[in-house]
């Protein structure tokens, strides 16, 4: 009995690796190069004849992006993992790519599919959003270096650059996204007052200039300009995505986003504003996909509709972004 559970296991494993492989590429040599491994020592762990071992299972899962929880659901056990973005140290700038690489790789596999669909409830600025501005992109690298490195000297805003490598990547997600598949996000009507009590703590530590302080309200204010360009059509500019927006009249606890592309569906929890927590579980994604269902009955669609209140939202959006810089935000508190 305990044999066939252990092969009905191995054999869950082997089917999650070969699907996760890209399709281009043969199987046996792919495992045979990452694993460094005999093509007999690969096709023994295929047959079942032996089971991958731990290091090998996990060095596949960081590189073929699938997470535990799958194997479990697979083998029917009541258990989910959450895979929670540990590949490389929080806080260091390899830790900042490797989180917008998995945006850049899930829209691949959203742009690739036959079908796709990607669900947002959003209490705050989604990170994946501020990549269309160069400079809010900056202060969310410079938030996410800063917060856990307190021994930098003369950690200002001014001080910090980019990296190089996040350029290339930037140019080449907000191209793809624009044919990654439909897009539902429902909105706090206070989506913003998280990113502006942000800017707003590090200007009052002096840590961000005026002049800096203007670059970002700059950035802020066009980041409405675009959202209320999609709102009023629908889509991203050159782009053949449907995109609709909705504003909540409940409110919104945390960021979270279900997607779903083939046969595939995951949930990402923002539990704070820096790295999500994903679950890969199709129970789960499934709970979270009815309550965002829920949530949305209680909002209103504002994509090429509702004139009045599109309208009330954009610009008390931005009212709340020049009063906060307008005023330097000495005495600015909510």
């Amino acid at each position: 009995m305990m044999k066939n559970k252990a092969k009905n296991l191995d054999g869950i494993i082997v089917d999650i690796v070969l699907k996760n492989i890209p399709k281009n590429i043969k199987p046996v040599i792919y495992l045979m190069e990452l694993l460094d491994i005999s093509r007999e020592s690969v096709y023994r762990r295929i047959r079942g004849d032996i089971p991958f071992t731990m290091d090998e299972l996990a060095k596949l899962a960081l590189t073929l992006n699938f997470s535990l929880d799958e194997i479990i659901e697979g083998s029917k056990r009541e258990r989910v993992f959450f895979d929670f973005g540990l590949k490389n140290p929080y806080g260091s700038v390899d830790s900042f790519l490797s989180l917008f690489q998995e945006y850049d790789f899930y829209i691949n596999n959203l742009s690739k599919a036959t079908n796709s669909n990607v669900l947002m409830a959003l209490n705050s600025v989604y990170p994946f959003f501020i990549i269309f501005r160069q400079n809010l992109l900056k202060f969310y690298y410079y938030k996410r270096i800063v917060e856990m490195q307190n021994n930098l000297p003369k950690n200002y805003f001014s001080n910090f650059t980019l990296p190089p490598e996040l350029y290339d990547l930037q140019r080449k997600i907000t191209e793809n996204v624009k044919n990654a598949g439909n897009l539902t996000v429902i909105l706090s009507p206070n989506i913003n007052l998280g990113i502006i009590k942000e800017i707003q703590y590090y200007f009052q530590r002096k840590l961000i200039n005026k002049d800096d302080l203007e670059i970002l309200k700059k950035d802020l204010l066009q980041m409405i300009s675009s959202a209320e360009k999609i709102v009023k059509t629908g889509k991203f500019e050159g782009g053949n995505s449907q995109v609709d927006f909705y504003i909540s009249t409940l409110y919104i606890h945390s960021n979270t986003v279900y997607m779903e592309y083939d046969d595939a569906t995951e949930v990402h929890y923002w539990v704070y504003s820096n790295s999500p927590m994903v679950i890969k579980n199709s129970a789960v994604a499934n709970v979270q996909k009815k309550w965002f269902m829920s949530l949305k009955k209680s909002s209103t669609l504002i994509t090429q509709s509702n004139e009045i209140l599109q309208a009330d939202f954009f610009d008390t959006q931005r009212r709340l972004i020049n009063k906060f810089v307008d005023e330097h935000t000495e005495n600015f508190y909510w």
